[in-house]
């Protein structure tokens, strides 16, 4: 799934830290109708979690908002930024919304294993899992009429749901 990558002051930021280059974060965000899909790359740890969570929150138009973090670009995740997204989660359950993981690498796949984030958090094996998962919550959260016909952008064309 391609994003449009958004604009905003931590679209996309780098460090230096004694001297050696730093690789930062990279951001895209994309609303489909019913949910966001964000879009990260790099490596996130305690110096730029808050970057992570700072975007997270610029994304989050809405209380009750449906949103996809695809992690297919996430080198490393640190014990902040697992922070960060259980506290996204945390929120988004409160106001009436979801937050769903997708396309993590198999290591990260194992960390979020291993400290047992899996048992909170949603995560999927691809991105266009996590995207029908958000718009089934959506769904759950606010039905729709009978004759609507939800669709999901996928990298083979659209896909109707049930």
């Amino acid at each position: 799934m391609r994003l449009k990558a958004s604009r905003c002051p931590c679209h996309r930021l780098s460090s230096r830290i004694g001297g050696a280059f730093m690789p930062g974060l990279t951001f895209a965000s994309q609303r489909l109708p019913g949910v966001t899909v964000i879009s990260v790359a790099g490596e996130v740890d305690e110096t730029n979690a808050g970057q992570l969570d700072g975007y997270l929150r610029q994304c989050r138009q809405l209380p009750g908002e449906h949103m996809v973090i695809d992690l297919s670009e996430v080198r490393f995740l640190g014990s902040a930024g697992l922070r960060v997204l259980l506290n996204t989660h945390a929120f988004a359950r409160q106001h009436g919304g979801s937050l769903q993981l997708g396309a993590p690498h198999p290591v990260l796949a194992r960390f979020l294993e291993t400290t047992q984030a899996q048992s909170v958090l949603r995560v999927h094996a691809t991105v266009e899992q996590a995207v029908v998962a958000a718009l089934r919550e959506a769904q759950i959260s606010r039905p729709s009429a009978p004759e609507e016909k939800v669709r999901v952008a996928s990298g083979l064309g659209l896909q109707q749901l049930p």
